[in-house]
């Protein structure tokens, strides 16, 4: 028989089964893949957030805002400066008092260390029993809160699969941009994983995507590549001003004298060229328009 996770004992009912079945197979499917699979990061989040054992237990020992110089025995009541000014207190059960009703389990490495903290505070036995249930219930969620922090700094890696041209478009976008466009394929993309440090000094990696531009590619062909009187980056296939980075596509246009680079816009990737995009990425055009670009979901 199999053991069963550490977190399944906070979960009951449907919400159990949904742990069971969905939550920690997908969780094991995403840590091997290294990032979330597509659709499936909040779908997670909901499953974990609805520990009814873990709020159950958090209900007991909520003082509904009621902290008068008499009151012990529960988690909420531990903190290092009790009685009327209690509002003063730097540690407070009550943190894990809230993170538990709501099964804010991102949160159990930092209170994991809060929990150790309030253990000289305890003024009896109950307090410390009920310290020791949300302790265990930090040791037990911080696996899967380091898992989710690190499956969102990964996010799914885009891909691009363009279909056949059709003659009628060919030739109106070889009059538009004045080029001999042949064909128009994605442009190949390198992943590697870069280490990045955030507000708090704490490292996380982030995968970037490094274009791949065929050997002799030609940049800036399309009479659309230098950009509008305000400064824009134009699409190059229409010349519509692009000001998010998300809606780039960087794609390889065939011609009898090689390959050409065009950035071109979601829409027209679609509409013009036949591109079927899953996933999105971040691309920032350099003025050689050869780029690294972070992967963002």
């Amino acid at each position: 028989m199999e053991t069963p996770h550490p977190i399944e004992k906070w979960f009951s009912g449907k919400a159990l089964a949904v742990i069971q079945t969905f939550v920690l197979p997908t969780l094991k499917q995403a840590e091997e893949l290294g990032y979330w699979p597509k659709g499936v990061s909040r779908k997670i989040r909901a499953a974990l957030n609805k520990q009814n054992v873990a709020k159950k237990f958090a209900k007991t020992h909520d003082r509904n805002y009621d902290h008068r110089d008499h009151n012990f025995g529960k988690l909420e009541d531990v903190a290092d400066v009790r009685g009327s000014r209690w509002h003063e207190a730097k540690l407070r059960g009550y943190n894990l008092v809230v993170a538990m009703s709501f099964g804010q389990f991102e949160s159990a490495p930092k209170l994991r260390s809060l929990a150790t903290n309030l253990v000289p505070f305890c003024l009896v036995n109950a307090e410390l029993d009920a310290l020791a249930t949300a302790t265990q219930w930090c040791e037990d969620f911080i696996p899967v809160a380091e898992l989710v922090s690190l499956l969102d700094s990964r996010r799914p890696r885009p891909t691009i699969v363009c279909k056949t041209l059709s003659p009628t478009v060919l030739e109106n976008l070889n009059k538009t941009l004045s080029v001999d466009l042949r064909d128009v394929q994605g442009c190949p993309v390198e992943y590697v994983w870069v280490d990045r440090i955030n507000k708090k000094g704490e490292k996380y990696q982030i995968s970037v995507a490094v274009l791949k531009w065929p050997e002799g590619t030609q940049h800036g062909v399309s009479r659309f590549s230098w950009g509008s009187k305000a400064g824009n980056k134009q699409c190059e296939a229409c010349g519509h001003a692009i000001k998010d980075s998300c809606n780039w596509i960087p794609l390889v246009g065939l011609t009898p004298t090689g390959p050409i680079s065009l950035w071109t816009g979601k829409d027209c990737a679609h509409n013009l060229f036949g591109c079927e995009i899953d996933g999105e990425a971040e691309y920032k055009r350099s003025e050689d328009s050869v780029t690294k670009t972070e992967v963002a979901a």
